[in-house]
């Protein structure tokens, strides 16, 4: 079992593998797992484990047997690449930031839209399809 909602590695490790699973019915391809990740949770996950440099204060990360690609915010990648590089090589191997991407709507984010629909303050979101925003609102979703 897995959680589509958990901000646990581990189950999101579960995912990647149960959803691979999934689709390698339908192919004859070879898949491999990975999880993606944006660089504003990776870069949370980071500040919560990094209280010195050594691999047991990642803890989650560095149980993962699979790859992470992260993808950056801005088109300027340095800051995320410098946090990488400060991952104890266990882990570090495993991550990489994806080239060449940047985040089309920089300025649009979950915990932006959670905030907007909790105040009720009228949702604008750019980059949003309109039919998620009636969905969210329609089940009152993030609403306090």
């Amino acid at each position: 079992g897995y959680s589509r909602n958990s901000q646990r590695w581990a189950d999101r490790e579960a995912l990647a593998h149960a959803l691979v699973g999934d689709m390698a019915a339908a192919t004859t391809d070879v898949l491999v797992p990975v999880i993606l990740c944006g660089e504003d949770s990776f870069m949370k996950a980071l500040k919560g484990s990094t209280r010195d440099k050594t691999t047991r204060h990642f803890i989650g990360l560095a149980e993962l047997d699979t790859s992470i690609i992260v993808f950056p915010r801005s088109p300027s990648a340095e800051a995320l690449k410098n946090a990488v590089d400060e991952v104890p090589p266990r882990i570090r191997r495993r991550v990489s930031v994806a080239g060449g991407y940047s985040d089309p709507h920089p300025g649009l984010s979950s915990s932006r839209i959670r905030a907007a629909i909790a105040e009720s303050s009228g949702l604008e979101a750019p980059g949003v399809d309109q039919s998620l925003l009636a969905f969210i609102r329609e089940r009152k979703l993030y609403q306090q």
